[in-house]
């Protein structure tokens, strides 16, 4: 049935090509029913008997009845061609997301109103033309259901059929369930009939609140009214929406929820002037107002049989440029300029208030109205449907001015009309005392767009008025600082001094290789007694000239010719004594606990460094120690000296003069193990032998019918 009334839309069909796609829609509507019914035994709080299955073809039957009936028929058509392809597959998606629906705890009505919506929401372009279609596009309004979790407001109207539910829990507790019957009342048992129909849900708290405190003891936050089940209405929605039609929806929605269930207010349908028909009452819902202020939409709650109609829109016009929302609006009556600003938010900071203007298509002409906006408060213009309002941005080129950049105070952009010479421009920015103010320059755009650098002496200007210049709109003083003109960079100070760092430097002389080496800290103890300056050429700083120096002379007598001045970009490094030195060491291998490299000195004797490798293993030979020497000679080639010592268990060398073994750097001490020396190894027998347990093997090849025999045999 969903997609029978969205076929009406995809195609242009005769009156008697519609009734036979209605007759196709009664067939798919007969499966949805089958399909629903099958649910019976699984839903649960909702299930379908099958005297509930008329009311679910009525309800479906609704979506078709809306199209128009015409008793005239034409002559008999070919059917075939009539067909939708897919149909009866489409009909069964959406047979299963209305059952998923009513799992979920909508009603059967609700269940079928949310799958027309989401069907027709598929249809529905996202981006909005008028301003106000946003609320139904984005899903900004919400469709309530009867579900039990949904909590009606105290605005809510009650009526007919409503289920409500009374909670006492003070000294009296109890709780009761009325429907509201035909009549309007509630008869309770232990309190006199009670008529709520009309009453909203907070005045019935009230009311029966003081009934039952004759009856029952509780305090006022006691009492607890809540709607358990709201009735289910019928709303009819015609005029332009993207869906008219008849909606059965729980009453506690308003107008504006039912407009979101019909798919939203169409581009053509007027968003100001919808009318909520109740009998002979007639009301008029505003969205622009409803927006301003969504709590008037509780002043449109709906009854059985209401009417939604949206007319035709009358005025829609445009508003574009320095306004804070762009957009297509709809004017009521007697709305016109000052109103259509004051809807788009205002005009921004950036606004030409001289210049409005509005493009406007006559009979046969287009014509453009300029308004100054200062006088729309004194005078309003009329608008009419179809004009577009342009607010005018300020230019940035229009903005007369002048600027300072640099070594200034208060650098920036000041007026033109109040600074318009040098001199007061400069006073008005106030130099810094870094400033080179004999020499600045000012950058002067012409009429070609082009840029002119003048060169000023500001020192004079200021001393002499009579040599100030005239400014221009635009013109941009450039004043420097002095080190922008003199040679400057960094020093460094880098290797054995104690406080390695960097020095910002000009180039005036001052500081000297004796000064930058005390401001580093001094020389390290181990510092050597040179230096050298790695300094820039002048001519080509890509090249280097490199300066040697004695860092203590220059230390100890600061008026010798080595203590040189240095220039920016210099690098003094003071070269370690131990960069010129190798590392010398002597490594213990072998049958030792702790095999290492051990730095050498002229103290360091055998006996010490067997003791800092751990001493020796258990394994150890005492009578078989190699040391292998490396003899070095100058000039010839290296020959490896090996000696063999014999030590106590003292780690002592025996000898007959008792003298201490020393070393010699890269000597390499291996400790050797004793022949044949291994530790026990030992077999578990267990098991049917007379002694079971652990055995040692006793020697080599050791057989098992040995340890058996060991083992006092089977």
């Amino acid at each position: 049935g969903v997609y029978a009334q969205q076929s009406y839309d995809t195609y242009e069909l005769s009156t008697c090509e519609r009734k036979m796609v209605e007759q196709e829609a009664d067939d798919v509507t007969e499966k949805i029913i089958r399909d629903t019914v099958h649910l019976n035994t699984d839903l649960s709080g909702g299930n379908i008997s099958k005297a509930e299955v008329p009311d679910l073809n009525i309800v479906l039957n609704q979506q078709l009845n809306e199209v128009e009936q015409d008793s005239t028929c034409c002559a008999p058509i070919d059917t075939a061609g009539l067909r939708i392809e897919g149909l009866e597959e489409l009909i069964g998606e959406s047979a299963k997301d209305i059952r998923e629906n009513m799992r979920r705890g909508a009603t059967l009505e609700e269940a079928i109103v949310e799958e027309i919506i989401e069907e027709k929401e598929k249809k529905i372009h996202t981006k909005t033309t008028n301003y106000g279609q946003h609320l139904f596009k984005k899903k900004s309004i919400e469709l309530f259901r009867t579900a039990k979790d949904a909590k009606a407001p105290d605005h809510y109207i009650l009526g007919e059929g409503d289920e409500i539910i009374v909670n006492i829990f003070g000294t009296s507790q109890n709780q009761f369930k009325y429907i509201i019957n035909d009549e309007g009342y509630i008869t309770p048992k232990c309190i006199t009939k009670t008529f709520l129909k009309g009453v909203t849900l907070g005045d019935a708290k009230e009311l029966l609140q003081k009934k039952y405190s004759r009856s029952f003891v509780f305090h006022d936050d006691q009492f607890a009214l809540t709607l358990l089940t709201a009735r289910v209405v019928n709303v009819n929605v015609l005029g332009k929406v993207e869906n008219p039609g008849s909606y059965p929806i729980s009453a506690m929605n308003t107008a504006v929820n039912v407009l979101m269930a019909a798919g939203g207010i169409t581009e053509e349908g007027s968003l100001r002037n919808i009318k909520l028909i109740s009998g002979e009452s007639v009301k008029i819902l505003d969205l622009y107002e409803y927006m301003n202020n969504p709590a008037i939409k509780f002043d449109y709650y709906l009854k059985e049989n209401d009417i939604i109609v949206v007319p035709d829109n009358e005025r829609v016009v445009s508003i574009e440029g320095a306004i804070q929302r762009p957009h297509k609006y709809e004017l009521a009556a007697g709305e016109n300029l000052a109103k259509l600003i004051d809807l788009s938010g205002g005009v921004s900071a950036k606004a030409n208030k001289e210049l409005v203007q509005i493009n406007r298509y006559t009979t046969n002409d287009r014509i453009i109205l300029d308004i100054p906006l200062d006088k729309i408060g004194q005078k309003d213009y009329e608008l009419y449907d179809g004009d577009v309002v342009t607010i005018k941005t300020i230019s940035d080129d229009n903005v007369k001015y002048v600027e300072v950049e640099g070594a200034v105070y208060y650098p920036g952009k000041f007026a033109f009309d109040n600074l318009a010479t040098l001199r007061s421009l400069v006073k008005k920015a106030s130099p810094t005392e870094e400033a080179k103010l004999d020499l600045a320059f000012l950058l002067r755009k012409n009429n070609k767009g082009n840029y002119k650098l003048l060169k000023v002496n500001v020192a004079s200007i200021l001393a002499d008025p009579t040599l100030d210049l005239s400014l221009q709109n635009g013109d941009k003083l450039l004043i420097y600082k002095q080190r922008r003109f003199v040679r400057s960079g960094p020093i460094k100070i880098i290797g054995a001094v104690r406080k390695p760092g960097v020095i910002q430097y000009d180039a005036d002389g001052s500081i000297t290789l004796e000064k930058a080496l005390l401001y580093s800290g001094g020389l390290e103890e181990y510092a050597a007694d040179f230096a050298y300056i790695f300094r820039r050429k002048k001519e080509n700083e890509k090249e280097k000239e490199y300066i040697r120096v004695n860092v203590k002379d220059v230390i100890n007598n600061p008026s010798i010719a080595e203590n040189y001045k240095l220039e920016p970009h210099d690098i003094v490094k003071v070269f370690s004594r131990v960069d010129f030195s190798d590392v010398k060491h002597v490594e213990v291998l072998g049958a030792v606990r702790q095999p290492q490299c051990i730095e050498y000195d002229e103290t360091l004797t055998l006996l010490d460094a067997l003791t800092i490798a751990g001493g020796l293993r258990k394994e150890a030979a005492l009578n078989k120690i190699e040391v292998s020497r490396l003899e070095i000679t100058q000039n010839e080639p290296t020959r490896v000296i090996i000696d063999t010592l014999e030590i106590n268990e003292q780690l002592e060398v025996i000898n007959k003069d008792g003298s201490i073994y020393q070393l010699n750097p890269f000597d390499q001490i291996v400790v050797r193990k004793v022949p044949d020396f291994e530790f026990q190894e030992n077999v578990y027998i267990k098991g049917e032998v007379v002694y079971p347990g652990t055995y040692t093997i006793k020697r080599d090849n050791e057989r098992l019918l040995e340890l058996i025999n060991r083992a006092g045999g089977l």
